[in-house]
């Protein structure tokens, strides 16, 4: 899976905080701070009758040791084959983090966007545009990031 442009160098953490799923990912990570895509919602999800927000585990900073214990892990939680986890494991572009009771670390790469302002002295003419156009959605501010 090859990275876009704009997400190298990303370094943003997500940290659970509810028991029960902290353990789940206990361990696999440093600190047990788990990388993800970026530090905004990533979208909503439905499991049986709850829906939720979640951020997306970047795969692309994952060990292949890590992909097989997350898969170990699921498949456990999920009552799945580990082959059937792995399987999902490698058509996603990513897996689902809940975003209740995380916390996000953000990167010096996205927290650019979060400053970002017309007296910022960083913040070029053009970066300011994506952030005074009502039109622009999230997803074509983050495709056409520098």
């Amino acid at each position: 899976m090859s990275i876009p442009e704009h997400k190298k160098g990303c370094e943003c953490l997500a940290t659970i905080y509810d028991e029960e799923r902290r353990e789940r990912w206990k361990g696999i990570f440093e600190n047990d701070a788990i990388p993800i895509t970026m530090p905004l919602i990533a979208g909503r999800a439905r499991t049986g009758n709850e829906e939720y927000d979640y951020y997306v585990l970047d795969v692309t900073r994952v060990s292949e040791e890590q992909k097989r214990e997350i898969a170990r892990r699921a498949a456990e939680a999920f009552k799945i084959t580990l082959e059937q986890a792995m399987e999902q494991f490698e058509k996603s572009d990513g897996i689902p983090i809940k975003a209740d009771n995380t916390v996000v670390a953000w990167c010096s790469l996205h927290s650019r966007m979060a400053i970002c302002s017309d007296d910022f002295e960083d913040c070029t003419e053009d970066d300011c545009e994506y952030f005074q156009d009502e039109d622009t959605s999230f997803d074509e501010i983050e495709e056409n990031w520098p």
